[in-house]
């Protein structure tokens, strides 16, 4: 069945026009490249003929419209072991990209974290997931420009296919985006791979990058072919061993040689993960909108502020005028003298643990956090009890503030709780 007649049979011909509206409408992005690929827009959105706008975040909330949310594909994680729990929920014979997930997470003991996934251990399960995948074999390179590798038990075990399949359903379900592939590996997915150029930056292979370097700094014909001759082996392999005529045939034989070293020996590699991404329609819209897309695939620094951070959150206060809001109205400054201070670095957590405490993501996905992160207070209970540390609910993305007489008891505990939760929190 086509991503088409999905949307129209489990969403109505309402949905469906919005998601065609969206993702084929007439859009023409103008690219242009330089030495490292394409130059990527800066802004979010694009602007479609009509004058409106589409974001990233419009794209994918339609791709999202698929996600059933009535039937549940089961996920059983542990911690130390990511990749296996997910490759036998992936594999299941009733497993279905469609469908919602619902991960539980075992602990040490193989006891159960929590019994009911309502988005929390999903997101906590696609970040870790996504860090899997960003350390894996299949993938070459440095931390924030990864290439594919070709490797032949990975391509006997499909892990390229289901490595795409994990970053759409990922997206779509709410988790993250990989952040780590190169320009020129997403300009492969995104444009027509013959019109990519790699450059010197995508070879990671000590050996190559020397005989590259080597052919580039010959100055003479003679010198020229004596380099080629050397490596004529590895050339003939490459398809670009050839007669050379003139001194100008050096910068031709240098790209082609690069083109195959970085694109042509990993095509089958390439084209497991392209099927793996038209999973839920996801590879389509990186076509339909690769300006959109480009930031979540490839890398760019995002420093996460104390400001940002707050500005995440709404505050859940009791009755204005009440002794409960005066308490709460200090513990808030409290709160966000302790964001500040682990901006700063006078904490032992940083920003983005503190984030996956609460969320179960160390930053915001794609499809955004649902629903908005909010902060309570955990007053004195109808037994007296008093807790002295703070609580998360990463399915409701809630944090809990305790109610402490003192600023430096308050981070104390903050940073205990933090510190020592499993995984990124308690669902």
């Amino acid at each position: 069945m086509t991503l088409e007649s999905n949307v129209l049979e489990k969403k109505g011909s309402d949905c469906y026009k919005q998601y065609t509206s969206l993702i084929y409408d007439c859009i023409e992005l103008n690219s242009s490249s330089d030495e490292e690929g394409v130059q990527f827009a800066e802004n979010s959105s694009v602007r479609l003929h009509d004058g409106d706008q589409v974001t990233l975040h419009d794209v994918i909330t339609n791709l999202a419209l698929q996600i059933d949310e009535d039937a549940v594909s089961k996920f059983n994680i542990d911690r130390i072991n990511i990749w296996d729990g997910a490759l036998r929920g992936f594999k299941r014979k009733t497993y279905k990209p469609e469908n919602r997930m619902s991960v539980m997470f075992t602990d040490s003991d193989g006891n159960s974290e929590g019994a009911v996934d309502r988005g929390g251990p999903t997101r906590e399960f696609l970040t870790l997931l996504m860090q899997t995948l960003h350390n894996s074999k299949i993938y070459e390179g440095s931390e924030d420009w990864k290439n594919l590798t070709c490797d032949s038990q990975a391509l006997r075990d499909d892990d390229y296919f289901l490595a795409g399949r994990i970053i759409a359903i990922s997206l779509v379900h709410g988790g993250p985006s990989p952040n780590f592939f190169s320009r020129t590996l997403y300009d492969s997915l995104a444009y027509d791979p013959q019109q990519v150029t790699p450059s010197v930056k995508d070879i990671c292979d000590c050996d190559i990058a020397e005989i590259i370097l080597e052919m580039e700094n010959v100055s003479t014909l003679e010198g020229l072919k004596d380099v080629a001759a050397k490596h004529c082996n590895l050339l003939h392999v490459a398809g670009c061993y050839r007669y050379l005529q003139n001194l100008q045939d050096r910068d031709v034989l240098v790209q082609d040689f690069m083109k195959w070293y970085v694109c042509g020996r990993t095509r089958n590699s390439l084209e497991r993960l392209k099927e793996g991404l038209k999973t839920l329609g996801v590879l389509d819209a990186i076509v339909a909108h690769p300006v959109l897309f480009a930031n979540s695939f490839c890398w760019r620094e995002e420093v996460l502020t104390s400001e940002q951070f707050s500005e995440l959150f709404k505050i859940s206060f009791s009755t204005a005028g009440s002794n409960k809001r005066r308490e709460e109205q200090r513990i808030v400054g409290y709160w966000r003298d302790y964001l500040q201070d682990v901006e700063d670095a006078d904490s032992s957590v940083s920003l983005r643990q503190i984030l996956a405490f609460i969320t179960g993501a160390d930053k915001e996905p794609p499809l955004g956090f649902q629903p908005q992160p909010s902060v309570e207070f955990l007053h004195e209970n109808n037994e007296g009890y008093i807790s002295n540390f703070p609580q998360a609910n990463t399915c409701c993305n809630i944090l809990k503030l305790p109610i402490l007489k003192s600023f430096d008891e308050f981070k104390k505990q903050m940073d205990f709780a933090i510190l020592n939760s499993p995984g990124f929190g308690h669902p």
